[in-house]
């Protein structure tokens, strides 16, 4: 469907589409020198648009008047000559500092219509206009004909879509980031956001695409994928090695209409020799741009990091003995040359026995032994779960010491009716507040302390931590006694 031509009207929905996401939340935020939304710039482009706001971007809630707004609109306005452009995607209040986001789902209402306008328009008559700081659901692909991703784009996003949209220039962006088909697919699914505060990152190299393509994991798109207007082919893989590393060249031409770039990506398909490695790892890529009919010769090297792994042994990167994978393609998925080279250096013992949960794929992310997890780091960890009285200091979080006794809970509550007398003009998922409310429930005492602007001084935090410790009493009292020492 894209791009779209000034003969056409536009049809634009979506609350996005108006107020647009343009930065992350949280202290990312800054204030933009100028701003103009994606609306005004395609009436300044000279299209004919209709507009319906559909859904308010700051809830998941439904609402019914501006539902049937919008699927009045589509009724009114589409025919053969017009094209629905669907804004939607993450907001503020749906991921941000400060606060974990539950699932990969988008707001509900979005969804809700988007799928009551699919039923009025053919889907070919289509476009998502998505924003969103990290991966979510696209399980709704099949309902449009064309998706444009925008990730942040900054203050001038409004003209960067209309200028894509358009055509005046061609979508050119790559995937930096796997977008799984669901949450559960995620490496360390089991081992985040768990109800106490020890995380620990057990999938341990198995981060991202090099999890899914070890274990062959089905994905939703592919670390490093991205489509233009245009097409684009490899050719003539040539790999040679010298002192600096392995050299790989190729030949790539645009074979498309308009000019583009592509990003040229070069994964070394590592042996399978028993030991934990990741099956493919990007070790190069370079993005060329291109006339329509344009042919160039690509360079990259590998230098020999390329073939390496971190020996905890010897604490450095140890060049690894093997027959090796050249893969050159547009994805991590969309490899489109091969080659084979021989790599001289040391041989490494397998570990297949010892760490055998990493060897293999699991329902539901990695399933790795707490054993296993804390043999391949060789050290002591803390159990934060396991803290109980008398373990509680300065690093502690408020949350957790204040709930510890009944004083705390007596300063938790006060701190509660400060909260909210601070943001009382303030909804309650206000990513702001959120952000500000997380902080504090999660953070440090001695962080609190300096963050708080003088609330929480360091007396109150350190009576906070003695009642935690200590049943009342004589202890109490003798907190007193002693003074400010403790």
């Amino acid at each position: 469907l894209l791009p779209v031509s000034k003969s056409k009207k536009l049809i634009i929905i979506g609350d996005l589409a108006k107020a647009m996401r343009i930065q992350g939340g949280g202290s990312s935020h800054i204030n933009p020198a100028r701003l103009t939304n994606a609306l005004e710039c395609f009436k300044k482009e000279g299209y004919a648009v209709s507009f319906a706001r559909g859904y308010d971007k700051d809830t998941a809630q439904e609402d019914a008047n501006l539902v049937q707004e919008a699927l009045s609109l589509v009724e009114k306005e589409m025919d053969d000559n017009t094209v629905i452009l669907f804004f939607m995607g993450l907001t503020d209040a749906f991921e941000g500092e400060g606060f974990d986001r539950k699932n990969m789902a988008i707001p509900g209402n979005q969804l809700t219509l988007l799928e009551a306008i699919e039923k009025k328009a053919n889907r070919e008559n289509i476009a998502a206009i998505t924003f969103g700081g990290a991966p979510f659901d696209f399980a709704w692909e099949d309902k449009v004909s064309s998706i444009l991703h925008m990730y942040l784009g900054g203050q001038a996003v409004g003209a960067a879509v209309c200028d894509l949209v358009s055509g005046a220039k061609n979508p050119s962006g790559k995937l930096a980031e796997t977008f799984p088909l669901k949450t559960e697919d995620f490496p360390g699914y089991r081992y985040f956001a768990l109800p106490h505060d020890d995380i620990e990152y057990r999938e341990s190299i198995f981060v991202g695409y090099r999890y899914y393509e070890t274990f062959n994991i089905p994905v939703r798109y592919p670390f490093g994928y991205g489509l233009s207007y245009t097409s684009f082919e490899y050719s003539d893989i040539n790999v040679s090695q010298g002192e600096g590393g392995v050299t790989v060249s190729l030949a790539l031409s645009n074979t498309g209409k308009v000019a583009g770039a592509e990003v040229v990506q070069v994964y070394v398909g590592n042996p399978d020799q028993g030991f934990m490695r990741s099956a493919k790892e990007l070790k190069g890529f370079k993005k060329v741009y291109l006339e329509p009919g344009q042919r160039t010769i690509v360079e990259i090297l590998l230098d020999d990091r390329s073939f390496s792994i971190f020996d905890v042994n010897s604490d450095r990167f140890v060049k690894v003995k093997g027959d090796y994978k050249i893969l050159v393609g547009a994805s991590v998925k969309d490899i489109r040359l091969s080659a084979d080279v021989a790599v001289d250096g040391v041989e490494i013992a397998p570990d297949k026995d010892r760490f055998s949960d990493y060897h293999k794929a699991q329902e539901g992310g990695m399933n790795i032994s707490e054993e296993q997890f804390y043999s391949l780091l060789n050290k002591e960890v803390p159990r934060l779960r396991d803290r109980k009285r008398g373990d509680f200091d300065m690093t502690s979080p408020f949350g957790e010491v204040s709930r510890a006794s009944l004083f705390g809970r007596v300063v938790r509550l006060g701190v509660a009716i400060v909260f909210k007398f601070m943001f009382k003009d303030k909804k309650k998922d206000d990513p702001g507040m959120m952000m500000v409310k997380m902080t504090l429930e999660e953070g440090a005492l001695e962080g609190v302390i300096s963050t708080s602007g003088g609330m929480m001084n360091a007396k109150l935090c350190k009576l906070l931590i003695f009642n935690a410790n200590r049943q009342y009493g004589k202890a109490f009292l003798q907190l007193f006694r002693k003074g400010d020492k403790m």
